[in-house]
């Protein structure tokens, strides 16, 4: 995404110089930060563009290691998951944060959430739940309570552009008690899309409270993807919805 934001408590808040967005990653070399558009994952840590330049990275999942650089690796990955499973008293607990960032490139304190059939990648907080009805075509994740916080990722096929989903979404939503809809263009991994910021009922009974609501919206070949978050506490989730909106990429 083109907008991004630090985990609440979880890393320093930094900007992207490149992107001009917020973010809790910088470079393992020369520490300018650098956020989801533009890092690098490297055989030794996330890299910036200009400290990635003549060294092996890894692209689209596939690894370009050299023997040597690999070996060195797995010597400091196993060092470090031997230091996990010895912190725990017995091993078998829950995986070092840590561990994690540096396998799958997540923030600390998220977890990457990868659906290559559907086309596309989210980093969701690892206190976030997955719901029952998720299917091959959803992904829906919200917080223990479902009234602070959702996440709910649909791929469609469609002849329809952007702007023509958007506008069929908002007449749709608006006889449901939608109002204050507010159209923002954006980038996701290289296509235009378009966020759509409205207001809307929690739940069908009179007298609801009224959640916030960020859909953003971006076609790649005949698929539309809708990112949608939602709570009816916006201010306490502004970052992690930036986060989460700007870990959202197209595989």
């Amino acid at each position: 995404m083109s907008e991004t934001a630090t985990p609440p408590a979880e890393a320093p808040s930094l900007t992207c110089p490149r992107h001009k967005v917020a973010t809790p990653l910088s470079c393992s070399t020369c520490n300018t930060p650098i956020c989801p558009q533009c890092y690098v994952r490297t055989a030794v840590g996330l890299r910036c563009p200009t400290c990635a330049k003549g060294i092996d990275v890894r692209i689209g999942g596939r690894r370009k290691w050299p023997f040597a650089v690999a070996g060195a690796l797995v010597v400091v990955l196993g060092a470090l998951l031997l230091r996990s499973g010895g912190s725990d008293g017995g091993g078998g607990g829950a995986p070092d944060s840590d561990v994690e960032q540096r396998a799958d490139g997540a923030a600390k304190g998220y977890k990457l959430v990868s659906k290559p059939q559907q086309g596309y990648s989210v980093e969701v907080p690892d206190n976030w739940l997955a719901a029952p009805d998720n299917t091959d075509t959803i992904l829906s994740f919200s917080q223990a309570r479902a009234t602070e916080g959702f996440l709910r990722i649909t791929a469609n096929q469609t002849d329809a552009t952007v702007a023509q989903v958007v506008e069929r979404l908002i007449g749709e939503l608006t006889p449901q008690g939608g109002t204050d809809f507010a159209q923002t263009p954006v980038q996701v991994s290289g296509q235009p899309g378009i966020r759509l910021t409205y207001r809307f009922p929690s739940s069908p009974t009179p007298g609801a409270s009224i959640a916030t609501r960020y859909s953003t919206i971006v076609k790649r070949g005949g698929n539309v993807y809708s990112v949608q978050l939602g709570t009816t506490d916006p201010a306490s989730n502004e970052s992690v919805f930036a986060y989460i909106q700007s870990s959202f990429k197209l595989l």
